[in-house]
């Protein structure tokens, strides 16, 4: 932030540099408005609209307001997508007697037992933003 726009901030005022300059959106409609809201216009035409279409292949406006919502926001120099202590899938978890772990195989079907149905009632195929299978989408990420 200060090299692109020439200012002195720290962690401890970026945040509310960022409270001024964000853009008061009522109902966020599109990932355009949600980036807005927390940066402002002159971030999101700096950084979030070229790099957006870039990765995407779509007009910020033209996807779901929670794709751009994802992106995190930082007032420190951490680089870590995720601010968890621990960013590994613990081993525990990984070998656990009901997770199976399937190597080299190719994606599930809906009408493998061993991912839903009545042995398995919780897995939501079905779900769109956890579901184990692939959904096409109109955006693509790299």
């Amino acid at each position: 932030m200060n090299r692109l726009d020439g200012l002195t901030l720290n962690a401890h005022t970026l945040d509310d540099y960022l409270k001024s300059v964000a853009e008061p959106i009522d109902v966020v409609r599109n990932g355009r408005d949600a980036v807005m809201a927390r940066v402002g216009k002159d971030l999101y035409d700096k950084l979030f609209k070229g790099y957006t279409r870039k990765q995407s292949g779509l007009d910020p406006s033209e996807l779901v307001a929670r794709v751009t919502a994802r992106v995190p926001t930082r007032a420190n120099r951490d680089d870590r997508y995720f601010t968890d202590t621990y960013q590994a899938m613990p081993c525990a978890v990984v070998a656990h007697e009901t997770i199976p772990l399937m190597l080299g195989t190719s994606p599930v079907t809906p009408d493998d037992e061993s991912v839903a149905g009545e042995e398995n009632p919780g897995a939501a195929l079905d779900d769109p933003e956890f579901s184990i299978l692939p959904k096409p989408r109109p955006w693509r990420w790299l």
